[in-house]
Formats: structure tokens, sequence, C-alpha cells
């Protein structure tokens, strides 16, 4: 492909693409093929201005017991003992850039996603606790940006490559492709007991599909910049918690919105905009607060009930690009620069 010129880009795609580009999707990789090099290379200086000596981390997630935290960087899974933060051990990994951690329904394997920018998407699978490698699945042909699973055995990819992909552990090619944004896919969700699948992109889109056939149920195209992920809901423990309701994901965006959605049947719940970026984003334990990590270095605690800022902690002075909640008692992991992870509590976040 032939490079553009850089006034082919409108002013709003160049930001879009610079904040997706130095922003949690690992910098300078966003889809290099579709941009022209002049711009390729003013985002690739920025990212490294913003990286700094050391990667930043760019996935997290707490294993199942919840006693230690997995952080994903350039080529490699820390494992962090929770809540002193002691690096316990190092998986090592063929990933050049490692862009989602995920655990498997039972607990027992991790997916590891990411890959080479614009050459191939890659997903190991690795057992736990020992992280022992099970299979390597190939792919895509830019970076896997999200991974969930389905159930114990099958999982869904969305990469750079404007592709979602469903797998079977072990097998080297995906059972099911689905294609139909015209963008990077940044986000994947799985609801409504692993039956749809929830896919957010830089397109500014997200798009909900069925598992068992592929098909695009419906778009949903509120957003007016790039979609950065998404996350689901958990499922509430209180005294609602037996009443069936329909699954909540929310989505953040370089138009500096936060969205709560139902995509089953395609409904905005509600929204609000931030004055920052907000990057990357998690649900309290019960779903009762959202917190949102924005490239201002802040985390914002958000009522999902009123969708109104409740505080606004300080964090880092430079981008954070991932963040995770703690399965039981609330306390937040939130990934920057230069590899640093940090711990705030749940008491930090939420107004008492």
């Amino acid at each position: 492909m032939s490079d553009l010129s850089c006034s082919s880009l409108s002013f709003p795609d160049m930001v879009d693409s610079i904040v997706s580009l130095s922003g949690r999707a690992a910098h300078f990789i966003r889809v290099r093929s579709s941009i022209p090099r002049c711009f390729f290379l003013l985002g690739f200086a920025l990212a490294n201005g913003v990286t700094a000596a050391e990667p930043p981390i760019t996935s997290l997630v707490f294993d199942p017991a919840g006693n230690s935290i997995l952080a994903g960087s350039q080529s490699s899974v820390m494992v962090h003992e929770w809540p002193s933060l002691r690096i316990k051990r190092t998986v090592s990994s063929s990933l050049v850039l490692i862009q989602s951690l995920a655990f498997s329904p039972d607990g027992q394997k991790l997916a590891v996603a990411g890959g080479t920018p614009a050459e191939t998407g890659v997903v190991e699978i690795r057992s736990w606790p020992t992280g022992d490698l099970l299979a390597v699945h190939e792919g895509h042909e830019d970076t896997v940006q999200s991974v969930a699973w389905i159930d114990d055995k099958t999982f869904v990819t969305g990469g750079l490559d404007h592709e979602i992909g469903i797998w079977n552990v072990g097998l080297q090619k995906p059972i099911r492709r689905l294609r139909g944004h015209s963008k990077g896919v940044t986000g994947i969700q799985v609801i409504a007991g692993g039956s749809l699948i929830v896919s957010g992109a830089l397109d500014q889109n997200i798009r909900v599909w069925k598992v068992e056939t592929g098909e695009l149920i419906r778009t949903l195209n509120n957003h007016t910049r790039a979609v950065n992920e998404l996350k689901t809901q958990p499922p509430g423990q209180g005294k609602n918690s037996g009443v069936r309701r329909l699954p909540i994901v929310a989505s953040v965006s370089n138009d500096r919105t936060v969205r709560l959605w139902q995509p089953t049947i395609g409904r905005l719940v509600r929204f609000c905009r931030i004055d920052a970026v907000p990057l990357a984003l998690t649900w309290g334990p019960e779903g009762e607060w959202l917190a949102v990590a924005c490239d201002d270095g802040n985390v914002r605690g958000i009522n999902p009930d009123t969708m109104e800022v409740a505080v606004k902690v300080s964090v880092s002075d430079a981008w954070l690009y991932a963040i995770a909640t703690h399965p039981t008692d609330g306390s937040l992991a939130v990934g920057s620069r230069q590899q640093r992870l940090q711990r705030l509590t749940e008491d930090e976040l939420v107004n008492k």
C-alpha cells in the first residue's frame, strides 16, 4: 500500500490516531499500513516520549484467588503479590507486545494476547498457576488488542486487522471470523451467558454479534471518536441481586465520554463527559461504581446510577493505560508508564 499524504487525514482523525497510538494499545502500533508515513513517525516519536526507558503496563488482571495481580507489558507478564505489589516472578512470552490478559472461567488457563505490530496477532494459552505454555494461536494480521473467554475451551479475540476471531483452545485456525468493523478492534466482551459478543473499535462503533452464527445483530454508533475499552458490569450481590436484568456494558472513548449500554436491546442507558481522555475502565466488585483511568494521570470514580464523577484521584503525572478491581475487597491496581504499578483502596475512590 502506498503512503498517503498527511493532508489526507482530517485533524480529528489525526488526534484520535495519536491518542490511540500512544494509549493502552501499545503506542506506535495502531494500523501502520493505514496511516501516512509522516504521521506514523509522529505517533512513534510521541509514544517514545511517553514511555521513556521502560514500556508501560498495558493490561492487568487479578488471579482467580485474588492473591496476585498480573501485569502485561512488553514480552512478559509480571506476577505481583497482592497487596504488597512485590514481584513474585516473571512469565516470559514470545509476543513482541502484550496487549490483553484474561483468565478462563475455571481459572485454570490464562490467555496472553498481543503480537507484532502490522505483522501478526498471537494468543498464548498458558496453564495457571504454573504458567506453562499450552497452545499458541496465530491468525490475525495485526496485534490482538483484546481477548475474552466464552467458556473454558473457547475464546474470542479482537485485532487491529479489523477482525474478530472465535477460537477453540488447541485448534490452529479460528472456527469463525467476524468482519464488519472498518478499523481496528480494541475491546471485546462476552455477555448473555456466552451467546453474544460485544466489540468496540477505532471506527467509533460498538457492534453486537451472535456467537453461534457470527451474525451481526446491531451497531451502536453514539461515540464520535475511537472506542478504547469495554467492560461488562458484574452481577450485584445486594438486595436486588435476585432480580433478572439485562447485561450492561460500559465503554470509554477518545470523545471523552463514558457510556453505559444494554447491548441485547441496543439501548444507550446513560453517559457522562469528562475533562480527560479515558483509556481504560473497571467496575466495582458488585457493579456499584466505575473507575476510569485517564490520560491526565487521574482515576475518576463514577456513580453508574447518575453518571456523576464522585471523586478524582491523582495517581501519576503520566497516562494510565490499565486498571483492574480486586475481586473481593474493591481495591484497585493501576498501571502506567515505566512498568509502574500502584494500588488504590476503595475508600480512596468512593466518597463515603
